[in-house]
């Protein structure tokens, strides 16, 4: 049976593949398809430019995930409110999170680590997905990315 290790290392080689898309396609200098020889008046070349632009999306999404999960871990410790009103992990990254900001941190409902990324309510910032979980003493760690 194959393990996790084996199967990032299997999913690795989608990188590769992703970024001859990117490059074959131009998708990551247009942020779309426009640099492709499309034909504005076929409603089929429409439809398929459409979702083409979605599937490059997902696979994009996968390529940096992969990317982030092939990094190493800087620091990894406690999230403490700092002077500025910014959470801030403890440790020798000193990383300050900002709304929009990745977070890897450990799950005190499951007791492992999960992904998301910081919103901001108005008053206060928060983990997309996790709004009732306090950012305060909450165990985080830093990639190299």
């Amino acid at each position: 049976m194959a393990n996790l290790e084996y199967l990032l290392s299997k999913m690795n080689g989608l990188s590769a593949k992703i970024d001859e898309l990117n490059s074959a396609s131009q998708y990551l200098e247009y942020d779309d398809l426009s640099g492709m020889d499309i034909d504005y008046n076929d409603p089929n070349e429409l439809l398929l430019k459409t979702e083409l632009i979605g599937i490059m999306e997902k696979l994009n999404d996968v390529r940096s995930t992969l990317k982030y999960l092939n990094s190493s871990i800087l620091s990894e410790g406690q999230i403490f409110l700092n002077s500025q009103n910014y959470y801030e992990l403890k440790g020798k990254s000193g990383k300050v999170y900002h709304c929009g900001d990745i977070i890897e941190f450990k799950d005190p409902d499951n007791d492992c680590w999960a992904l998301s990324y910081i919103g901001h309510n108005g008053n206060d910032y928060y983990i997309i997905g996790y709004q009732n979980l306090s950012l305060q003493c909450l165990r985080a760690r830093n990639r190299k990315c």
